[in-house]
């Protein structure tokens, strides 16, 4: 199924998943192939349908959750995507690409704390990524913008704090960061 997929032939590939999944109903490995004929033939609903049936079916398999976090973070869904790759950071809690994926659905989301969290834990498995290094102060910068505003200095000098020992290089992140915070406030 996975070469028909390969060779563009997305009826035929979706035609043999259904049948694998009809002779075998509890192999979770034939929902899946469904959910990813389904994407390629553009048909997101199902494919989603497929991916959660998939999950039901086997919780502890990973790709599903990925499939369908990739999914709705190309919808735009951001904390439905981080929800997703929270269960694939679950089920791999070292596999950096889910925490970083998992952050960035939260900082698509403008759930700062929520971002800074995840990208916080990644960092105890790849201290040195560069991608978070830059963006993880610019969610700790909004955060420390946000309590100012709010009346909370204390809170705002901390997050800014939090910010500078990710980086303390801050004309590489702050550029980002106030591009970011603009980008919020216009939203």
């Amino acid at each position: 199924i996975k070469e028909t997929i390969s060779s563009g032939d997305y009826i035929s590939a979706l035609r043999m998943g259904e049948e694998g999944n009809q002779k075998f109903p509890d192999h979770v490995g034939f929902v899946h192939l469904i959910g990813e004929a389904y994407l390629k033939l553009g048909q997101v609903e199902e494919s989603k349908q497929a991916f959660q049936r998939a999950i039901k079916l086997s919780p502890k398999e990973i790709q599903p959750h990925l499939s369908l976090a990739n999914i709705y973070f190309e919808q735009g869904k951001y904390v439905y995507a981080a929800l997703s790759f929270s269960n694939a950071v679950y089920l791999n809690p070292e596999n950096s690409d889910y925490r970083y994926m998992q952050g960035l659905s939260y900082f698509n989301a403008t759930e700062w704390g929520r971002a800074a969290a995840a990208w916080e834990d990644m960092l105890h498995y790849s201290p040195n990524n560069s991608l978070v290094r830059n963006l993880l102060p610019q969610a700790y910068y909004v955060m420390a913008v946000e309590y100012n505003r709010i009346g909370n200095p204390t809170m705002g000098r901390q997050s800014f704090e939090n910010a500078l020992s990710i980086n303390n290089n801050s004309s590489g992140w702050l550029p980002g960061a106030m591009a970011t915070l603009g980008k919020y406030y216009r939203e």
